[in-house]
């Protein structure tokens, strides 16, 4: 899903190339409607989204007064609609690239095709996955007939294609998508170009999903190889390393996720603002790497560094809680595991008070949630061998919530217990899970 945060503003790569613009502020702002949209894009760049959306909303006023091209008019509402999918304000986004593929739909050029991509992605984002690909599949027939089939513009579509086909876990459609995509850009642009490296990045996880790591490994470090040369100061590299990073956690290679997540911090210091969503996720992942690696004093510091970001964002944007409060979580799981191994339990069970407390606020008392953080907290109780009756409590409500959850929904749910509950903690008798687990 686009993230604006992620979007290579300062390197000046335009994701509305076809409408012949970038997200560039402009080099000769002579006009008012030049000087606005140029101070939106600053905005943007800075990551104050709230005055990017000002500017360019005034920037689409100025028609009458001064005579903007429709060119650059479509190139504001764009980017507009870039912010408020960014934001997940869904029906606002979609309203915008409706119009303008209103506006394109009987002229001539890349537009249409370029919109109808973005369309399409949003949609992706949604989970309207019927209504991405129908879009996706008519844009691919327009820009077949314009540019040919083997277009860097049909490429384009081929790879998000793959995108979509991998959300809809319709995985050997996605890596067939993905690899014609690979197979035009290589004979259009280099082996070694940014678009390859792109689609290699995407492809990835579909390899790392079928435990075929090695072969996702290699993918991933090809792309990281040409990002690095090609853009080496981008949140493009960044978020490559950082994906790298975790394919290495994943086979042991602590040190060299650890050195990957250090290069994509020093990345979005720099690129998104100290304080930003991407500062705080790579501090998370570096936390996990040190732990790996028994740097517990650094990796409690990484922790509490996401944190203070987090919170902060959290009291700030109460509409985005759901995805903060499971991000903080992650932080939270991952300061009790390095407080549990240095057997510093009481640290251990005021952080997993907190965890418990945040999931309750965000979901309520019954919620399945809250069953990891119920059995952590419990088992965290046990291993000191106090307060058995709060313990005894805490089990009874994970049952409990268990006992509401449909049949057909208890897999997944069963999964993601597994992925957040505190293993070095789960130390209940073999009775005691077998209830637990019983489906």
């Amino acid at each position: 899903m686009l993230n604006l945060s992620r979007i290579q503003v300062a390197n000046c790569l335009a994701l509305s190339a076809a409408l012949q613009m970038q997200y560039c502020p402009v080099q000769a702002a002579d006009s008012a409607f030049d000087q606005t949209f140029s101070s939106g894009i600053s905005a943007m760049q800075q990551g104050k989204l709230s005055q990017a959306e000002k500017f360019l909303k005034d920037s689409l006023k100025l028609e009458d007064k001064d005579g903007a091209s429709e060119i650059k008019r479509a190139q504001s509402t764009m980017v507009l609609a870039d912010i408020y999918k960014s934001e997940k304000r869904f029906p606002e986004s979609e309203s915008l690239y409706k119009q303008l593929i209103s506006k394109f739909e009987n002229k001539p050029g890349d537009q249409l095709p370029a919109i109808m991509n973005k369309l399409a992605g949003l949609y992706r984002a949604e989970g309207k996955y019927d209504e991405a690909l129908g879009l996706y599949k008519k844009s691919l027939a327009v820009v077949e007939k314009q540019d040919g089939a083997d277009s860097s513009s049909a490429a384009t579509v081929h790879a998000n294609l793959g995108l979509l086909y991998q959300r809809m876990q319709k995985l050997k459609d996605a890596e067939a998508e993905e690899q014609l995509a690979i197979k035009i850009f290589k004979a259009k642009s280099g082996a070694d170009s940014i678009e390859v490296a792109a689609c290699m990045r995407d492809l990835a996880p579909r390899f790392l999903i079928e435990n075929k790591t090695k072969q996702g490994i290699d993918y991933l470090e090809q792309a990281v190889a040409i990002f690095a040369k090609k853009l080496p100061d981008s949140l493009e590299y960044a978020n490559c390393a950082e994906q790298l990073g975790g394919a290495y956690y994943s086979i042991g290679r602590y040190g060299d996720a650890e050195d990957l997540s250090r290069k994509a911090l020093a990345i979005y210091e720099k690129r998104s603002g100290p304080n930003s969503p991407d500062v705080a996720i790579a501090l998370t992942n570096l936390g996990g790497r040190l732990e790996k690696e028994s740097k517990n004093k650094e990796a409690i510091d990484a922790y509490h560094k996401s944190l203070a970001i987090m919170d902060k964002a959290a009291a700030a944007n109460t509409d985005k809680s759901n995805d903060l409060t499971s991000n903080i979580s992650k932080n939270l799981i991952g300061l009790a595991e390095v407080y549990i191994d240095q057997t510093d339990y009481k640290r251990a069970e005021n952080v997993l008070r907190k965890d418990l407390a945040i999931r309750e606020k965000r979901w309520g008392p019954k919620h399945p949630a809250l069953i990891p953080a119920l059995r952590n907290l419990s088992n965290c109780l046990i291993i000191q061998g106090t307060a058995q009756e709060e313990s005894d409590m805490l089990r009874t409500r994970e049952q409990e919530i268990l006992g509401q959850i449909p049949m057909g929904k208890r897999k997944a749910i069963n999964e993601f217990i597994q992925h957040e509950i505190i293993k070095s903690l789960d130390l209940g008798t073999k009775k005691e899970r077998k209830k637990s687990d019983m489906w």
